[in-house]
């Protein structure tokens, strides 16, 4: 961890946590627990990019999230069953945003393990890169959902960016 990098995940959770708030709706508790929540998703994410580079020595990316996609399944197979939720055909076939959004995780986890498997990768620019998905979230929300407030919601996404162009960029 550079001086650069510390900066960029300072910037990055601080952004997160920014677009996430809510006028008003704050105390103190619960900001501690979005902080919180915040930095653990760093952490999880920098153990997830660490196993991904050690299991890139011994398999191809499409091996990688084959079984990623396998046990992320089995997974939301074993939640379903324990909480007896119901799937519906009928809502994914009338739904066309599950089958976009299944699409496009797909391709995002195919894009992550491409780059992991590039040796130079670090797996502290990827932890804070693939935060970047808050652009995504955003400009979805605005586009589609027609949310409020986007003026401040992009300029937290800007904080985002700016901490991953210092993380990655600064030398």
């Amino acid at each position: 961890m550079t001086m650069p990098k510390i900066i960029g995940v300072i910037l990055v959770i601080t952004g997160l946590l920014l677009v996430n708030r809510k006028k008003g709706t704050y105390s103190k508790g619960l900001t501690l627990i979005a902080l919180t929540a915040a930095l653990l998703n760093c952490f999880f994410n920098a153990i997830s990019g660490t196993m991904d580079k050690i299991l890139m020595r011994y398999m191809e990316s499409p091996q990688l999230q084959f079984w990623f996609i396998f046990f992320t399944s089995l997974l939301y197979g074993l939640l379903l069953l324990v909480k007896k939720e119901r799937i519906s055909v009928k809502s994914i076939k009338t739904n066309y945003w599950i089958p976009l959004m299944s699409a496009s995780l797909i391709l995002g986890d195919r894009l992550l393990f491409e780059a992991n498997a590039y040796p130079g990768s670090e797996v502290t620019l990827m932890t804070i890169i693939k935060q970047s998905s808050v652009i995504v979230t955003v400009l979805t929300g605005w586009l589609v959902f027609k949310e409020k407030h986007i003026l401040y919601k992009t300029m937290c996404a800007s904080i985002v960016v700016a901490g991953i162009l210092i993380a990655t960029l600064w030398k």
